[in-house]
């Protein structure tokens, strides 16, 4: 596994940063998709 920091992820894919968190953020449920 390898393992990237914040700032490097961010660059490479920062709309991956911001959908992990709004999920994170999310209740978990299946109505929501």
């Amino acid at each position: 596994m390898k393992v990237e920091t914040f700032n490097q992820l961010q660059q490479r894919i920062p709309e991956r940063i911001i959908e992990h968190a709004v999920r994170g953020m999310l209740p978990k449920g299946r109505e929501i998709c």
